[in-house]
């Protein structure tokens, strides 16, 4: 967590996927209400919005890591700076959704040391494979038995699995918004844990 200005907390999600899935049309939708086809994908690397909970401004940043594919381009330090992660695949590329287990491995060598990984599953493209059924490679029963053997392995956190479309805005605020929920869970747990214990004196008095 790093601090933006003022009193506002800025909190960094880093999407993950191979080329082509949808990162940069997720971000730009979240973030502009925009979807451009075709894309240009090295617009920017980093993203920002503030959005509202609970009666406080929240800073998201949002890394986007479109052109950065190979595990050569992602530094270590973008994903040890990163409070959650979207594994994203489209469900029309079977080869895009393998490539998740690979990230997700990778992620969890640099970040287990500093605890859970949070992170979700991103199917996007629903709005292609819904037009089309035939077009579709990765089912949704295939996507959310990979997350359960996920939470199965690593049963210190819950992961999710969601079905987005940049195109359609389906779910895209919703996994941006489930992605702060648990930062903000798991920060209030932190400052809980780490918050010092005030310890009672015994066997003290004074006369007056």
């Amino acid at each position: 967590m790093s601090k933006a200005g003022s009193s506002t907390d800025a909190f960094r999600v880093m999407l993950l996927g191979n080329g082509g899935v949808g990162k940069t049309c997720i971000t730009l939708k979240f973030t502009y209400d925009e979807f451009e086809e075709p894309y240009n994908p090295s617009r920017h690397d980093l993203y920002s919005k503030n959005v509202e909970k609970d009666g406080k401004t929240y800073t998201i940043l949002i890394v986007d890591t479109a052109g950065q594919e190979s595990y050569a381009r992602i530094t270590d330090v973008q994903i040890r700076e990163s409070d959650y992660f979207l594994l994203i695949f489209a469900l029309n590329n079977l080869e895009s959704f393998n490539y998740c287990k690979e990230l997700r491995d990778y992620v969890q060598r640099l970040k287990e040391p500093e605890g859970p990984v949070r992170m979700a599953l991103v199917g996007n493209k629903v709005d292609l494979v819904q037009a089309n059924p035939k077009t579709r490679e990765v089912t949704k029963a295939q996507a959310v038995a990979l997350a359960e053997q996920w939470n199965v392995r690593f049963n210190h956190i819950k992961i999710p699995y969601v079905e987005t479309s940049a195109k359609a805005n389906i779910n895209i605020n919703e996994i941006f918004m489930s992605a702060l929920d648990e930062i903000l869970k798991h920060t209030v747990a932190t400052e809980t844990k780490e918050k010092p214990k005030k310890v009672k004196k015994k066997g003290l008095c004074s006369i007056l």
